[in-house]
């Protein structure tokens, strides 16, 4: 937790995160919405934002939208994948702009789709009462601020029954590489004489073609 990486989510503490925002607006425009917890109506978050915003013109329930822009969650098995490709794609030199358009590509072609995704995605167990303290602190720290707030505060804090991370499961990692290599090559295959799809068994006529041409003009130049 030292380092870069426990800057980076403690950057994020809500009080502070409010405090810093404040110094550049001015609290009395400062508005925090919480996210509901898990389970409930899948509305109630554009809700908040809705009265937070103040613009009763705007619908009550939230617009439809597809699911790799709507920032649906990923599996532990997909999380452990996407880690992988990244470390990956940039020791092969990718930049960002790269390894992000890969990975939209993906999100957007059906990998949210598929049937068996995998466990939910956790935070490993030895971790959870330093997460469940610290919320406990920006709960408290948040609640001194005089920033409008729209939702439960208690939204924030992490429940007594918050389980840790299960254990992997390999069937459903495995299809996340399977899907994101098959996805690649049909892509690849598509891309080909116009966009003209081309299976495996297309690729190995034209090889056997290839083969028996080298075999017929060598055949011909041998015959005197």
């Amino acid at each position: 937790d030292e380092g870069r990486h426990h800057k980076f989510w403690r950057s994020y503490a809500y009080g502070a995160l409010v405090r810093r925002w404040a110094t550049l607006v001015g609290i009395d425009h400062i508005s925090v919405v919480t996210l509901p917890g898990p389970g409930g109506d899948s509305s109630l978050l554009w809700r908040r934002f809705v009265d937070a915003l103040g613009i009763p013109e705007l619908p009550q329930d939230a617009p439809a939208l597809p699911r790799f822009i709507s920032n649906v969650g990923s599996t532990a098995e997909e999380a452990a994948f996407l880690h992988a490709f990244n470390i990956e794609a940039a020791r092969r030199g990718w930049n960002r702009s790269e390894i992000k358009d890969h990975q939209q590509r993906l999100l957007s072609s059906g990998f949210l789709d598929r049937p068996n995704r995998g466990s939910t995605l956790a935070l490993p167990t030895e971790y959870i009462p330093l997460v469940r303290t610290w919320a406990d602190e920006d709960r408290a720290d948040l609640a001194s601020t005089d920033a409008t707030l729209w939702g439960d505060i208690d939204d924030l804090a992490v429940p007594e029954s918050t389980r840790g991370t299960p254990p992997m499961d390999v069937d459903a990692l495995a299809g996340a590489g399977a899907y994101a290599l098959v996805e690649r090559i049909d892509s690849k295959l598509k891309s080909r004489k116009g966009g003209q799809k081309q299976g495996p068994s297309s690729q190995v006529r034209r090889a056997a073609g290839r083969a028996r041409r080298k075999i017929s003009g060598a055949s011909r130049r041998a015959t005197p």
